[in-house]
């Protein structure tokens, strides 16, 4: 059993990358531009949480050669404000491309799977007419 369009857009848009199931509904230039975007979204975020980590890391460190104990536990604790603001900014026009090409891809898979369905209606009272 093959997976309708609009499932199968959905699915790559939801779990693939955000944007993926585009190309599956023929919307290229599109699913470049969401595709695009999560990826500079994605860098962003990834560098911003590698700065985090290194930041951890060297207070770690500091702390476990003053056998302190005291660790922050907030996710931007330490960062520049600007970091954390960009941070925030960045999941959450990430978490909205998600949540917009799953959507949209399906919408539109579903258009092409009533377009192809009402066809193959037509395909087949055509060639029952001419029998």
């Amino acid at each position: 059993m093959s997976m309708s369009k609009a499932s199968k857009a959905a699915t790559m848009s939801a779990f693939l990358c955000p944007g993926a199931g585009f190309f599956v509904v023929k919307q290229k230039v599109l699913g470049s531009i969401v595709v695009l975007i999560t990826l500079m979204n994605t860098t962003v975020i990834f560098s911003i949480i590698m700065a985090t980590v290194e930041y951890r890391l060297n207070q770690l460190m500091s702390e476990l050669k003053s056998v302190s104990h005291h660790l922050a536990s907030d996710l931007t604790a330490g960062l520049p404000d600007s970091d954390a603001f960009t941070l925030q900014i960045n999941l959450l026009i990430l978490s909205i491309l998600w949540i917009y090409s799953t959507a949209d891809c399906w919408r539109r898979g579903r258009i092409i799977d009533r377009v192809e369905k009402i066809r193959k209606i037509k395909q087949t009272k055509t060639s029952t007419h001419f029998r």
